[in-house]
């Protein structure tokens, strides 16, 4: 597999957090900040109503995710792991640390686009900000967890050690 680099974005449908409103969409914006392999994947929800395009305050929840693209077997797939969140419930104790658990998701690359559990996202051109921004998450934050970043700073809860086996398909 080549590397992947670039910026693609895709939106991603919610379950309606106005249910009264049938005209109001709820769904995640979602930006993947990509340098050769490796990511920043940000999830922002917005409303779509009578075609007009809002930002959400709060209702939906804010994550950011740091990532990896990697080729197993004969698959192409994605792993990541929450760095950063906000209005995302997590128990008060914590079984585990959300932060330190590794998400594992198949992905297909195809004629510029990617596509993540149903959502296609396309190339975008993001900010010299936001690149900026991305870039630094990039540099400052691991895939791999090391103790870094908390879901609560003084939290005394053990990394979620989950194995897994991803499916040959």
């Amino acid at each position: 597999m080549r590397p992947i680099s670039g910026s693609f974005m895709g939106l991603a449908q919610m379950d309606s957090l106005s249910p009264d409103d049938s005209s109001t969409l709820w769904y995640h914006e979602n930006t993947m900040f990509i340098r050769n392999n490796e990511l920043i994947y940000h999830l922002d929800p917005v409303t779509i109503r009578n075609g007009v395009k809002s930002y959400s305050a709060s209702d939906g929840g804010f994550m950011t995710y740091r990532g990896r693209i990697f080729t197993w077997r004969d698959g192409t797939y994605i792993a990541l792991r929450l760095i950063d969140s906000d209005f995302i419930p997590f128990p008060a104790t914590p079984q585990c640390e959300p932060y330190s658990r590794i998400i594992v998701f198949p992905i297909k690359i195809a004629n510029g686009t990617l596509i993540l559990t149903g959502v296609q996202y396309k190339p975008t051109t993001l900010s010299k900000e936001k690149e900026q921004m991305w870039a630094k998450a990039l540099a400052d934050h691991s895939v791999e967890y090391t103790g870094k970043e908390r879901y609560k700073p003084d939290s005394n809860a053990a990394p979620c050690i989950v194995p897994f086996e991803l499916e040959h398909r």
